[in-house]
């Protein structure tokens, strides 16, 4: 499968079978497994030399959608139609680019794309703290033992730390049709991606179908090639087969 860069990550295409199974995942998917699938797509598909962040994998998800189904999608919105292009969307992500710090504690931008509560995200990003003037890096530890550490700092006084931290997360957005702004971390916001991944699956067998009995492809044609070139060599054999009609003036098969 073809791999192509942006920004300073690898996103590598999903094969015609990947593709299908994702959109067969959705149909049972509840929030958290879609949360799940989402988090394995992305660690299955992308190469970075840094720490992805929620901005980054938002920007991922629709780059690949753009990869499979193009950058068009026909929206209906309070009963009007709008064609949109998710470039605009994708050009529209905001985040704060500082990590979060707070009485000499830093915290990395979130990088997951979920969090049940704000505290969680703050400790599943806690990246470092000062005691007696000096700086101890935690990034390795683990949940536990960092979800300790900061109860240990914060005495329990945790209320206002989960202030200063909702108001740093307010910047994290993406614009959508009519001008609204969705928060990145909006479970809404994966369930409008996952609509935008959504494929008819009956359209899909279709075209397997077609691919196996018109143009006698073997089915190791579905690993090796995503969607779009599938749908080209189905439209070309159309094609030609529209030409050989004309020529013959016999009908044609059409796929």
């Amino acid at each position: 499968m073809n791999t192509y860069f942006y920004d300073d990550y690898e996103i590598a295409e999903l094969s015609y079978f990947e593709y299908k199974h994702l959109v067969k995942s959705f149909i049972s998917a509840d929030d958290e497994k879609l949360i799940k699938i989402f988090e394995r797509l992305l660690s299955s598909k992308i190469k970075a030399e840094r720490r992805l962040h929620i901005g980054d994998k938002i920007k991922i998800l629709l780059l690949l959608r753009c990869l499979i189904l193009g950058e068009e999608i026909n929206i209906n919105y309070e009963g009007k139609n709008y064609n949109y292009n998710l470039n605009t969307m994708i050009n529209s992500i905001a985040f704060n680019k500082k990590d979060f710090c707070y009485n000499d504690m830093v915290f990395k931008v979130p990088r997951n794309l979920f969090y049940s509560s704000k505290f969680s995200c703050l400790i599943d990003n806690f990246h470092s703290f000062k005691l007696n003037g000096e700086i101890k890096i935690i990034d390795e530890y683990t949940y536990k033992q960092k979800e300790l550490i900061l109860q240990n700092l914060l005495q329990m006084k945790v209320s206002n730390l989960v202030k200063e931290f909702s108001e740093y997360l307010e910047s994290f957005s993406i614009g959508y049709i009519n001008n609204i702004t969705i928060n990145l971390f909006d479970i809404n916001l994966l369930k409008l991606i996952k609509n935008f991944y959504t494929s008819d699956l009956n359209e899909m067998y279709n075209l397997e179908y077609n691919i196996l009995h018109f143009l006698k492809f073997d089915s190791n044609v579905f690993d090796r090639y995503g969607l779009p070139e599938l749908r080209i060599f189905v439209n070309k054999f159309n094609k030609e087969q529209e030409e050989l009609s004309k020529k013959s003036g016999n009908k044609n098969i059409d796929l």
